[in-house]
């Protein structure tokens, strides 16, 4: 078994164990195998001493070889430099042996002094590092942990080992101790060479194998034997740090101190081995030398060096002078950072003090992270406080605090919330107090309010209550809601009251005081995807604080605040659904509110999107949750109307609830439920049987309750809407129910019947009534179902009604201008049998009857609107009253009006059409009674239109001339005169002119 490479091989200094048990505890032994081989050498141990020189000569040789690798960069075979390795470090542990087999202490004396004489030739030998080629020592500095093979590698493993053998035989040999102290420092002066080449290449690892642990181990255990009241392992590392960089002399002193710590057989080894005290006096010097000219990087890469060294190696040991220190420092200089919190929201600053107080390793800038370390060393002395607190208190004064940016803001409080959790009662009113003092301008800056609400996150996480705090955030609340310049800073603090919320143990720490009277002040006035948030938030607000334990305590601030906020916001347009959720909880789970808010949210003004929630939630259980009267009853039915009517998604779970009252006929429950179109469904119910549902109470009943106040909540959606597809939905519906149910919604001896209210709101209010044009979207959907509504209107058509009459007249004119002629939904009335025969005649009396009232522009499109139907009917039906109800008024046109070129050619495509061999009798008797009206007093008119007529149809004229000339006859004579010149010259050429064609 190999004894060589004793420092790397030997894990847990067992090695070194046995050495210091064997030459510090005098247990020596005599070893029964006296002899020992080197190589292809033997030795008698007695003979290792007498051979002294030859042996120290041996090692001279082959640690020459090494040297040659780092004066010369020698290449030799790694095979070679095992060897050599292996017999340096068998001579010296045959030379440690042999020391161990005298019993005579005079001879063992003489021993020692012969080795040690011999030991200061080879002492000198060995080249410090420090003093090898720059070269070599970057060579030096590079090498990897356990890269064997690494010539480079072996040479600084076997002069480690050389000097752990120089340092102990010296010890064991050498009874002057100026002796071992020197090469105990020049030892330590090369560690110190080494652990700088490796800082300064930025590799931070002082032990890059267990090796130089346990040489730095051995130097401290040789002090612990060497040491005196004045000098011990400190002192000298000290003193060769003198010099050096403050920065590396805190990393290396952070390190050694580590070694002490996690070295398990540094604290057994030897009775007398004590651990070494905490070096302090150098941390204070290079502290104090760093602080000088420090900047944020450079405290915050001594915190990352020193922060173990403070928090765990030493925290048995600890002083707070070094905190005091580090405070002295940062007092001066509070208002500097490098990070930039202006862009922190206060979830960012919650992180930020979160690592403080759990994990300032985390921290990213070099105050927090002193913030983190100072509260992590009060922790563990927490008598400290009271130093700690004085200077910090004493160096924040009335005109410190008033000095202070924004970045000095931010390092105040996040010094004084970390420290909160030490001693909450006294640092919280130093908060309430720095926060209350702050000029007018700081306290409406989005940081100080972050600052605040990040303090509130901590206090309801840890469950204290925010009162306080919440009295001093509140007041700049209300301050802001006076400018809405400063409403971007109550958006924002609404989003943070989420997390509040979400951040709490419970809803019982004064949370509710955040909701005051700037609610109505800010929602009223402030941006619409705003004001959505807040319902939304507040909506989340209830229900985390419904519970019975919470609810006692949050009801009056959502009675005396959110429900006024509530009613101010609702007529807000397209007002937020989240609204009737809130409105519907609170109904609920205020008793004495519940009739005033079910009443105010089921009204003619609420928007449909906002009755749905607010129905949804307040009968989600019925009729568990709650019991209606007849009056609210009757409001839900409405409401769920207007609902159905006015959003187009569906509402299948409403009209489930809805359909559970009384109200609902059996049939039409299942009908309404199983419809993809409840109001659909309805109208067919309605109009099923209209002749035993006229008869029926409850069905009027129903018909009245449903649609009976549409039209108090149709004009508002009517004024300006915006959504052309709802807009289309209510008039669809409405015309269906016209259509089919329209005798239930008409009494005809009542001005305000459902069918009255609805023609004035929908049809014709008064803007078309006075000749206005609708809006584009209302328009657009009388123009899509004014067929259906005038159908519906002619099935209830009386000759006695005059409303009736009047409407499906002024339905005609009031809308004649507003359609174009090519797709005018009267041509559309005109192929329906059932509205055919009232559409012409309102036509006929309103544009042709003389005297003709309507525009030209309006005559002009009847009379194109005929052609177009003439033309393309294939109807003798329609073209028969065509001819019965417009004819005569054409002939009145052509007679009277200056537009009668229009109605001539109207009149030629009736006498050209496919069809009028099977009309001609009803247009000669249309001639006739032209003939019996207007040949006595109109005669040269007349005569214009028959010599018109006589070439379109002159056969027809030609049968009518007897007819003619009999009422011609009766003209004279009611003139009185035997023959009149004019009409017999006129019935002459007209004769003629049938001749002739």
């Amino acid at each position: 078994m190999n004894t060589f490479l004793l420092i790397c091989e030997k894990s847990n200094d067992t090695l070194l164990y046995d050495d210091f048990q064997t030459y510090f505890n005098s247990k020596f032994e005599s070893s029964s195998d006296l002899n020992i081989y080197i190589g292809p050498n033997i030795f008698h141990k007695e003979a290792v001493i007498e051979e002294i020189e030859l042996i120290i000569g041996h090692i001279q040789r082959e640690w020459f070889l090494f040297q040659s690798i780092a004066l010369y960069d020698n290449i030799i075979s790694y095979e070679e430099i095992i060897y050599a390795r292996e017999l340096i470090n068998k001579y010296f542990r045959a030379i440690k042996e042999s020391l161990q087999i005298f019993d005579c202490s005079l001879r063992r004396e003489r021993y020692k002094k012969k080795v040690a004489e011999k030991l200061k030739c080879l002492f000198n030998t060995v080249i410090p590092i420090n003093s090898m080629r720059d070269d070599f020592i970057i060579k030096l500095s590079s090498w990897k942990n356990n890269d064997v093979r690494n010539p480079v590698y072996q040479y600084f493993h076997t002069y480690l080992e050389m000097e752990y053998y120089l340092l102990f035989l010296t010890y064991i040999c050498e009874g002057n101790k100026c002796t071992i102290e020197e090469a105990i420092e020049k030892l330590v002066t090369n560690l110190i060479q080494f652990s700088k080449m490796n800082y300064q290449r930025q590799t931070r690892q002082v032990f890059v194998c267990s090796c130089i642990k346990n040489i730095w181990l051995l130097v401290q255990l040789f002090y612990e034997k060497t040491k005196t009241d004045s000098y011990c392992f400190w002192n000298l590392f000290n003193k060769k740090l003198e010099n050096e960089d403050p920065m590396f002399c805190l990393w290396l002193l952070t390190e050694i101190a580590a070694l002490q710590l996690i070295d398990q057989n540094f604290q057994h080894i030897g009775n007398s081995c004590s651990r070494i005290t905490p070096n302090y006096d150098l941390l204070h010097n290079k502290l104090k030398s760093i602080l000088v000219n420090a900047n944020s990087d450079t405290l915050l890469k001594l915190f990352e060096i020193i922060n173990n060294l403070l928090t765990d190696y030493w925290i048995k040991n600890a002083k707070i002078e070094v905190y005091q220190t580090i405070w002295d420092f940062y007092s001066k200089r509070l208002n500097v950072s490098k990070k930039k919190y202006s862009c922190f929201s206060t979830l960012d600053f919650n992180n930020s003090l979160s690592h403080i107080i759990s994990s300032p390793d985390d921290c990213n800038e070099d105050f927090e992270k002193f913030i983190g370390i100072l509260i992590s060393h009060l922790k563990e002395y927490p008598s400290h406080w009271g130093k700690m607190k004085g200077r910090i208190y004493s160096q924040l004064g009335p005109q410190k605090l008033k000095d202070l940016n924004e970045v000095g803001i931010v390092h105040v409080i996040f010094l004084f919330s970390s420290l909160s959790t030490l001693n909450y009662e006294e640092l919280v009113k130093k908060i309430i107090s720095f926060f209350d003092g702050l000029p007018q301008e700081k306290k409406q800056d989005s940081i100080s309010w972050n600052l605040l609400i990040s303090f509130i996150f901590m206090q309801v996480k840890r469950g204290l209550t925010v009162e306080k705090t919440a009295s001093i955030l509140l007041s700049w609340i209300k301050e802001a809601s006076l400018d809405y310049k400063n409403f971007h800073l109550i958006k924002s603090f609404i989003i943070n009251f989420e997390h509040i919320l979400n951040f709490s143990l419970n809803m019982q720490l004064h949370q509710w005081i955040f909701l005051d009277a700037w609610l109505v002040k800010y929602l009223s006035s402030c941006y619409y995807p705003d004001m959505t948030a807040a319902f939304d938030i507040l909506l989340i607000t209830l229900e985390k604080v419904k519970n019975p334990d919470s609810w006692s305590l949050w009801s009056q601030s959502f009675r005396n605040y959110v429900y006024p906020a509530l009613k101010q916001v609702i007529h807000t347009h397209n007002a937020p659904g989240s609204i009737g959720k809130i409105a519907g909880k609170m109904c609920l789970l205020i008793p004495q509110l519940y009739t005033d808010i079910f009443n105010y949210f089921t009204g003619d003004n609420i928007p449909p999107k906002i009755g749905l929630n607010f129905l949804t939630v307040v009968l989600t259980d019925f009729p568990n949750s709650c019991i209606l009267n007849s009056q609210q009853e009757i409001a839900v039915v409405q409401m769920w109307i207007k609902i159905c009517l006015l959003i187009t998604e569906p509402c299948g779970a409403l009209t489930e609830i809805v359909t559970k009252l009384d109200y609902f006929p059996l049939k039409l429950k299942s009908h309404v439920n199983t419809s993809q179109d409840p109001i659909t469904a309805l109208v067919e119910y309605l109009g099923s049987d209209l002749k035993s549902h006229r008869q029926s109470n409850n069905i009027n009943k129903l018909c009245e309750v449903s649609f009976g106040r549409i039209d108090k909540w149709l004009n508002q959606c009517l004024t300006h809407p915006d959504n052309e597809q709802v807009v289309l939905r209510i008039y669809t519906c409405v015309s269906l129910a016209f259509l089919h149910c329209g005798p239930l919604l008409y009494n005809r001896n009542s001005c305000s019947s459902v069918l009255t209210k609805l023609i004035e709101c929908l049809l014709l209010p008064s803007e078309v009534l006075l000749g206005k044009t609708p809006h584009e979207y209302v328009l657009n959907s009388v123009k899509k179902t004014w067929n259906l509504f005038y159908e519906g209107l002619v099935l209830l058509k009386d000759d006695t009604d005059m409303f009736l009459e009047r409407t499906l007249r002024d339905l005609i004119t009031k809308y004649m201008n507003h359609f174009s002629t090519s797709d005018s939904p009267v041509l559309k009335s005109l192929q329906n049998e059932v509205t055919a025969e009232v559409v012409l005649e309102k036509i006929s009396n309103s544009y042709f009857k003389h005297p003709v009232k309507e525009s030209d522009g309006n005559l002009i499109k009847v009379i194109k609107i005929l052609c177009d139907t003439v033309q393309s009917t294939t109807s003798v039906a329609l073209l028969r009253l065509v001819i019965t109800k417009t004819l005569c008024g054409l002939f009145e046109l052509v007679i009277f009006h200056p537009q009668r070129n229009l109605a001539i050619n109207l009149i030629k495509v009736i006498c050209f059409s496919p069809l009028y061999p099977q009309i001609k009798q009803e247009f000669s008797g249309c001639i006739i009674s032209t003939t019996e009206r207007h040949l006595g007093f109109n005669a040269t008119n007349y005569f214009q239109l028959m010599y018109i007529l006589a070439k379109f149809v002159p056969s027809d004229v030609r049968n009518l001339i007897e007819t003619i000339s009999r009422q011609v006859a009766t003209v004279e004579q009611l003139k009185g005169v035997g023959y009149d010149v004019n009409l017999r010259y006129q019935l002459d050429k007209l004769e003629n002119i049938v001749k002739v064609t």
